[in-house]
């Protein structure tokens, strides 16, 4: 049962908002890392244009020496996939060499939270994520200050998504019984629970998927 939506759903998130929302038609799309292959190439096919420059660069060595190409290109926006220092180190050479477009990062919320930058530097940056901390609901003003006191740091959203699951878990367990078959029914035909990251509901999906 999967409580976070697959990675290729945030490719789309963000392609669509790009391309459809913001009307952008030049993006330039960078990659530093391996396990990012497959986020990359489903915001590509759902860009449903050719880029106006791809480099990829599985350690990110030479990244530095790669932003003169980049600005060269003179891309409307860049989408960068890779560890948060990778994303800071190439936004801040961007900005120096007077690179001015839209910055799309995957994790935007930890490049914000990275220290790596200033607040200035990361505003405007465009991220996806299946929830964040400044979220305007009343479950996630109670999520963040219990985790916040509990732990001295600011949840992620993979902390959220593993908090629902343990709630829904429980309800599960109240509702259906304990047992594993018990468990498995009530995963898959329970009823809604709204919780952090939103209403949890196996029922619309069919899949597996709770959200």
């Amino acid at each position: 049962f999967r409580t976070r939506a697959p990675e290729h759903a945030y490719s789309y998130a963000l392609a669509q908002v790009m391309t459809q929302d913001l009307s952008l038609t030049t993006i330039g799309l960078i990659q530093t890392d391996v396990a990012s292959t497959e986020a990359l190439l489903s915001f590509e096919a759902e860009m449903g244009i050719k880029p106006a420059i791809k480099i990829q660069l599985p350690n990110g060595t030479d990244l530095s020496a790669q932003v003169s190409q980049i600005a060269a290109a003179a891309p409307q926006a860049v989408a960068m996939w890779g560890p948060v220092e990778d994303a800071a180190r190439l936004l801040n050479d961007l900005r120096s060499v007077g690179w001015t477009g839209v910055f799309a990062y995957r994790y935007a919320d930890q490049l914000a939270q990275s220290g790596l930058l200033t607040d200035a530097q990361t505003a405007g940056v465009l991220g996806v994520n299946s929830w964040s901390y400044a979220t305007p609901t009343a479950a996630t003003r109670v999520f963040l200050r219990d985790y916040t006191i509990t732990f001295g740091k600011v949840p992620t959203a993979l902390a959220a998504a593993s908090y629902d699951a343990v709630w829904f878990l429980r309800g599960v367990i109240g509702k259906w019984g304990a047992t594993p078959a018990d468990i498995q029914a009530g995963l898959a035909g329970g009823s809604p629970q709204t919780l952090v990251k939103g209403t949890l509901h196996p029922l619309e999906f069919g899949n597996g998927d709770l959200a």
